[in-house]
């Protein structure tokens, strides 16, 4: 089995794997944090939850954007840009 690279990932912390532990070396705090498997999991977990979070708060703002455009078009003006998306989907299917 090959060896992990001990990576820089930026903000003066590099990283290193001791073939159990995940280890970050913060350079300019001279201190170092040691994650075994279950507490890297943790962390894992806990980015997928920020990163859900920043997802679900760019489609929020997104639906916020688009309630705002439609706020003020007509349902007869509506109605008919949904009816012109839906041809131009029918051609790109076909």
């Amino acid at each position: 089995m090959g060896m992990i690279e001990d990576r820089y990932l930026g903000d003066g912390v590099n990283a290193s794997f001791d073939g159990y532990n995940v280890i970050l070396d913060l350079q300019e705090q001279d201190t170092t944090i040691v994650l075994e498997p279950k507490v890297l999991e943790a962390f894992n977990a806990f980015q997928r939850s920020v990163e859900s979070f920043k997802a679900l708060k760019l489609i929020d703002e997104r639906h916020e954007k688009i309630k705002k455009v439609t706020a003020d078009i007509d349902g007869e003006t509506l109605n008919s840009l949904f009816r012109e998306l839906g041809r131009k989907e029918k051609r790109n299917e076909d």
